[in-house]
């Protein structure tokens, strides 16, 4: 992929969305291409992942609310309105300074109520997703 790109660069460069497509198939790829124990299962994992075995168990028996939920929170946040709406922010509260003391302060409790209910889910689940207790 880097590869690829080096060879592109400066030539044309595709719409935004394209991008984030490009990015998102690149990392998929990529985290099979780590976890497959073999070229042999990274093919099969590759062609199931596109739909190309049959016989698979219906989506909706994963989908949860829960799940669900996930799936939206992870569109958004992976969408380039974070950073516009950030801007925003940044600029209506530098006209106040204590306002943007106590959104700050709000921004960063978020952040730890975030990461304790990550630890607390993890600790939770009898499934470890961290692939890297292999090595």
């Amino acid at each position: 992929f880097l590869v690829g790109e080096r060879l592109a660069a400066g030539k044309v460069r595709a719409p935004r969305l394209l991008q984030h497509l490009y990015v998102l198939v690149a990392v998929m790829v990529g985290w099979v291409l780590f976890r497959a124990e073999s070229f042999a299962h990274a093919t099969y994992f590759l062609r199931a992942m596109a739909g190309l075995h049959g016989g698979g168990a219906p989506w909706q028996l994963y989908l949860s609310n829960k799940v669900a939920l996930m799936l939206v929170l992870g569109a958004l946040g992976s969408t380039p309105w974070l950073p516009w709406a950030s801007a925003q922010l940044s600029r209506l509260y530098a006209a106040r300074r204590s306002t943007a003391l106590v959104a700050d302060v709000g921004a960063q409790l978020a952040l730890l109520l975030l990461f304790f209910a990550c630890a607390i889910e993890l600790a939770a689940g009898t499934h470890n997703p961290f692939i890297y207790y292999r090595f």
